[in-house]
């Protein structure tokens, strides 16, 4: 509705000088072409926008093996007290130790 107002009185400000009988039709003009325009984008929108995917019904399979429990659950360290898993862990200092982190070594390139 703003742009659609916004419109008519743009229409009818521009139109003061010319008396109030011009600002209102210009203004009427102005509201009456923003919402066509507002109208179409609407339209246009729902006409691209993809079908809702009808609900799929969560059922479990039969004959899955339940998944296995993760690492840090099995240290007994479970509920984010500072064992460094998590989602954050990664990030701050909780990774794995067995990774080599060191940079690997700079080209010489004086030979040239």
């Amino acid at each position: 509705w703003n742009s659609i107002v916004a419109g008519a009185l743009t229409g009818g400000v521009l139109q003061l000088r010319q008396g109030a009988r011009a600002a209102a039709k210009s203004a009427a003009f102005g509201g009456v072409l923003l919402a066509l325009i507002e109208g179409i984008g609407i339209v246009v929108t729902r006409v691209a926008a993809p079908n809702a995917a009808p609900p799929i019904a969560d059922v479990a399979p039969v004959d899955v093996a339940p998944a296995p429990s993760p690492p840090d659950s099995a240290q007994g360290g479970g509920g984010g007290g500072g064992g460094g898993g998590g989602f954050f862990g990664g990030l701050f200092g909780g990774g794995s130790k067995e990774e080599d982190t060191t940079p690997p070594a700079m080209p010489d390139f004086s030979n040239t």
